[in-house]
Protein backbone atom coordinates (compact mmCIF):
# COMPACT_ATOMS: atom_id res chain seq x y z
CA UNK A 1 0.00 0.00 0.00
CA UNK A 2 1.68 2.72 -1.06
CA UNK A 3 0.98 6.73 0.81
CA UNK A 4 -1.63 7.87 -0.77
CA UNK A 5 -3.64 4.55 -0.49
CA UNK A 6 -2.53 4.70 3.07
CA UNK A 7 -4.11 7.90 3.75
CA UNK A 8 -7.31 7.18 1.79
CA UNK A 9 -7.87 4.26 4.17
CA UNK A 10 -7.30 6.18 7.30
CA UNK A 11 -9.70 8.86 5.99
CA UNK A 12 -11.99 6.09 5.49
CA UNK A 13 -11.52 5.18 8.87
CA UNK A 14 -12.11 8.42 10.49
CA UNK A 15 -15.30 9.25 8.75
CA UNK A 16 -16.90 6.12 9.85
CA UNK A 17 -15.56 6.77 13.08
CA UNK A 18 -17.24 9.57 13.17
CA UNK A 19 -20.26 8.47 11.91
CA UNK A 20 -20.50 5.77 14.44
CA UNK A 21 -19.57 8.60 17.27
CA UNK A 22 -22.80 10.41 15.64
CA UNK A 23 -25.37 8.08 16.06
CA UNK A 24 -24.16 6.80 19.19
CA UNK A 25 -24.30 10.29 20.71
CA UNK A 26 -28.06 10.61 18.97
CA UNK A 27 -28.98 7.13 21.09
CA UNK A 28 -27.26 9.31 24.54
CA UNK A 29 -29.25 12.22 23.85
CA UNK A 30 -32.57 10.34 23.75
CA UNK A 31 -32.31 7.97 26.56
CA UNK A 32 -30.10 10.60 29.07
CA UNK A 33 -33.76 12.69 29.48
CA UNK A 34 -35.21 8.91 31.19
CA UNK A 35 -32.78 9.20 33.92
CA UNK A 36 -34.36 11.09 36.65
CA UNK A 37 -31.98 14.19 38.12
CA UNK A 38 -30.54 13.18 41.47
CA UNK A 39 -30.21 16.44 43.50
CA UNK A 40 -28.88 14.63 46.82
CA UNK A 41 -25.09 15.52 46.98
CA UNK A 42 -24.36 11.39 47.30
CA UNK A 43 -22.75 8.68 44.59
CA UNK A 44 -25.66 9.36 42.15
CA UNK A 45 -25.58 13.11 42.00
CA UNK A 46 -21.88 13.22 41.53
CA UNK A 47 -21.82 10.29 38.58
CA UNK A 48 -24.79 12.04 36.95
CA UNK A 49 -22.84 15.20 36.47
CA UNK A 50 -19.80 13.93 35.95
CA UNK A 51 -21.52 12.30 32.93
CA UNK A 52 -23.01 15.05 31.69
CA UNK A 53 -20.20 17.16 31.70
CA UNK A 54 -18.20 14.31 29.88
CA UNK A 55 -21.25 14.17 27.22
CA UNK A 56 -20.77 17.94 26.45
CA UNK A 57 -17.09 17.32 25.99
CA UNK A 58 -17.63 14.82 23.65
CA UNK A 59 -19.87 16.66 21.54
CA UNK A 60 -17.01 19.71 21.52
CA UNK A 61 -14.24 17.34 21.15
CA UNK A 62 -16.17 15.57 17.73
CA UNK A 63 -16.97 19.20 16.76
CA UNK A 64 -13.34 20.14 16.89
CA UNK A 65 -12.37 16.94 15.13
CA UNK A 66 -14.40 17.63 12.19
CA UNK A 67 -13.10 21.24 12.07
CA UNK A 68 -9.61 20.14 11.88
CA UNK A 69 -8.81 22.06 14.90
CA UNK A 70 -7.24 18.68 16.74
CA UNK A 71 -5.03 20.41 19.21
CA UNK A 72 -8.04 21.87 20.78
CA UNK A 73 -9.43 18.69 20.57
CA UNK A 74 -6.56 17.04 22.26
CA UNK A 75 -7.07 19.56 25.51
CA UNK A 76 -10.93 18.50 25.67
CA UNK A 77 -9.72 14.90 25.27
CA UNK A 78 -7.49 15.10 28.23
CA UNK A 79 -10.51 16.53 30.58
CA UNK A 80 -12.17 14.15 29.29
CA UNK A 81 -10.00 11.38 30.33
CA UNK A 82 -9.60 12.73 33.55
CA UNK A 83 -13.02 12.72 33.93
CA UNK A 84 -13.56 9.01 32.78
CA UNK A 85 -10.75 7.66 35.46
CA UNK A 86 -12.28 9.20 38.23
CA UNK A 87 -15.99 8.31 37.37
CA UNK A 88 -14.65 4.74 37.60
CA UNK A 89 -12.75 5.09 40.81
CA UNK A 90 -15.31 6.58 42.47
CA UNK A 91 -17.55 3.54 41.72
CA UNK A 92 -15.21 0.80 42.29
CA UNK A 93 -12.71 2.37 44.62
CA UNK A 94 -14.22 5.44 46.86
CA UNK A 95 -17.48 4.07 47.38
CA UNK A 96 -16.26 0.19 48.08
CA UNK A 97 -14.00 1.23 50.21
CA UNK A 98 -15.94 3.52 52.13
CA UNK A 99 -19.49 3.14 51.19
CA UNK A 100 -20.57 7.27 51.70
CA UNK A 101 -19.45 10.28 49.72
CA UNK A 102 -18.33 13.64 51.45
CA UNK A 103 -19.54 15.45 48.14
CA UNK A 104 -18.45 18.69 49.53
CA UNK A 105 -15.07 17.50 50.36
CA UNK A 106 -14.59 16.14 46.64
CA UNK A 107 -15.80 19.74 45.58
CA UNK A 108 -13.53 21.62 47.63
CA UNK A 109 -10.91 19.80 48.27
CA UNK A 110 -8.36 19.53 45.78
CA UNK A 111 -6.35 16.67 47.34
CA UNK A 112 -9.55 14.51 47.54
CA UNK A 113 -8.45 12.21 44.14
CA UNK A 114 -4.69 10.90 44.27
CA UNK A 115 -2.62 11.06 41.10
CA UNK A 116 -4.14 10.01 38.19
CA UNK A 117 -1.54 7.12 37.74
CA UNK A 118 -2.50 5.59 41.17
CA UNK A 119 -6.49 6.06 40.49
CA UNK A 120 -6.05 3.74 37.66
CA UNK A 121 -3.83 1.21 39.17
CA UNK A 122 -6.16 1.21 41.83
CA UNK A 123 -9.10 0.31 39.36
CA UNK A 124 -7.27 -2.35 38.01
CA UNK A 125 -6.67 -3.97 40.86
CA UNK A 126 -9.97 -3.74 42.65
CA UNK A 127 -11.58 -5.17 39.57
CA UNK A 128 -8.86 -7.98 39.00
CA UNK A 129 -9.51 -9.03 42.91
CA UNK A 130 -13.42 -9.13 42.54
CA UNK A 131 -13.35 -11.16 38.67
CA UNK A 132 -13.35 -8.46 36.59
CA UNK A 133 -11.07 -8.77 33.86
CA UNK A 134 -9.80 -5.59 32.63
CA UNK A 135 -6.88 -6.08 30.75
CA UNK A 136 -4.87 -3.39 32.37
CA UNK A 137 -7.24 -1.05 30.51
CA UNK A 138 -6.97 1.67 32.79
CA UNK A 139 -2.98 1.28 33.92
CA UNK A 140 -2.65 1.45 30.09
CA UNK A 141 -3.24 5.33 29.97
CA UNK A 142 -0.16 6.01 32.50
CA UNK A 143 3.38 6.90 32.39
CA UNK A 144 4.33 3.43 32.51
CA UNK A 145 2.54 2.16 29.35
CA UNK A 146 0.87 4.19 26.62
CA UNK A 147 1.37 8.10 28.84
CA UNK A 148 -1.66 8.77 26.76
CA UNK A 149 -2.64 10.88 29.87
CA UNK A 150 1.28 12.47 29.96
CA UNK A 151 1.43 12.91 26.36
CA UNK A 152 -2.18 15.02 26.34
CA UNK A 153 -1.09 16.60 29.25
CA UNK A 154 1.62 18.55 27.09
CA UNK A 155 -0.78 20.75 25.39
CA UNK A 156 -3.00 21.98 28.61
CA UNK A 157 0.34 22.81 30.30
CA UNK A 158 2.12 24.31 27.54
CA UNK A 159 5.53 22.56 27.54
CA UNK A 160 7.41 19.62 26.16
CA UNK A 161 7.66 18.29 22.60
CA UNK A 162 4.50 20.10 21.77
CA UNK A 163 5.94 23.43 22.51
CA UNK A 164 9.34 22.88 20.92
CA UNK A 165 7.82 21.88 17.65
CA UNK A 166 5.79 25.54 17.76
CA UNK A 167 9.24 26.89 18.35
CA UNK A 168 10.13 25.36 15.48
CA UNK A 169 7.35 26.74 13.17
CA UNK A 170 4.05 28.70 12.89
CA UNK A 171 2.23 26.30 10.54
CA UNK A 172 2.12 22.67 12.51
CA UNK A 173 -0.73 19.79 11.66
CA UNK A 174 -0.87 16.79 13.54
CA UNK A 175 -0.53 13.33 11.05
CA UNK A 176 -3.40 11.61 10.22
CA UNK A 177 -3.13 8.40 11.91
CA UNK A 178 -2.68 10.45 15.68
CA UNK A 179 -6.35 12.12 14.38
CA UNK A 180 -7.72 8.65 14.11
CA UNK A 181 -5.92 7.44 17.11
CA UNK A 182 -7.59 10.31 18.87
CA UNK A 183 -11.01 10.08 17.69
CA UNK A 184 -10.89 6.35 18.32
CA UNK A 185 -9.85 7.12 22.17
CA UNK A 186 -12.00 9.63 22.72
CA UNK A 187 -15.41 7.54 21.37
CA UNK A 188 -14.31 4.53 23.63
CA UNK A 189 -13.79 6.74 26.37
CA UNK A 190 -17.34 7.85 25.88
CA UNK A 191 -18.58 4.65 25.21
CA UNK A 192 -17.58 2.60 28.44
CA UNK A 193 -18.53 6.14 30.38
CA UNK A 194 -21.96 5.49 28.88
CA UNK A 195 -21.95 1.80 30.48
CA UNK A 196 -21.01 2.81 33.44
CA UNK A 197 -23.39 5.69 33.67
CA UNK A 198 -26.40 3.69 33.19
CA UNK A 199 -25.27 0.88 35.11
CA UNK A 200 -24.35 3.14 38.67
CA UNK A 201 -27.66 4.84 38.02
CA UNK A 202 -29.68 1.16 38.31
CA UNK A 203 -31.21 1.80 34.65
CA UNK A 204 -29.92 -2.02 33.73
CA UNK A 205 -32.39 -1.50 30.85
CA UNK A 206 -30.70 1.36 29.12
CA UNK A 207 -27.66 -0.10 29.23
CA UNK A 208 -28.56 -3.10 27.72
CA UNK A 209 -30.27 -1.19 25.31
CA UNK A 210 -26.95 0.91 24.68
CA UNK A 211 -24.57 -2.13 24.56
CA UNK A 212 -26.60 -3.22 22.04
CA UNK A 213 -26.42 -0.19 19.80
CA UNK A 214 -22.83 -0.46 20.80
CA UNK A 215 -22.89 -4.32 19.42
CA UNK A 216 -24.37 -3.04 15.81
CA UNK A 217 -22.43 -0.55 15.16
CA UNK A 218 -19.10 -1.83 16.75
CA UNK A 219 -19.28 -5.62 16.93
CA UNK A 220 -15.79 -6.53 16.87
CA UNK A 221 -15.07 -4.21 20.66
CA UNK A 222 -18.38 -5.42 22.73
CA UNK A 223 -18.90 -8.87 21.53
CA UNK A 224 -17.53 -10.64 24.71
CA UNK A 225 -19.10 -8.31 26.75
Amino acid sequence: MNSKEKNETIFNEIRATLDAAGYFLEFINKKIGEIKHNNQRCYLSVNDAYFRMSKEFYESFLTLIIDHKDFSAIVILRTQLEIYVKSFYLEFVVKQNDGSLDVDSLISNEKFFPAFHVMANKIDSYESEHGFHTGGHFRQFTKSILSTYEKLSYFTHGKGPYLEVLLKSDSVQLDIENTRDLLITAKGVFEMLSLLYFGTQGRMDLGREALNELLMINPEMYKSS
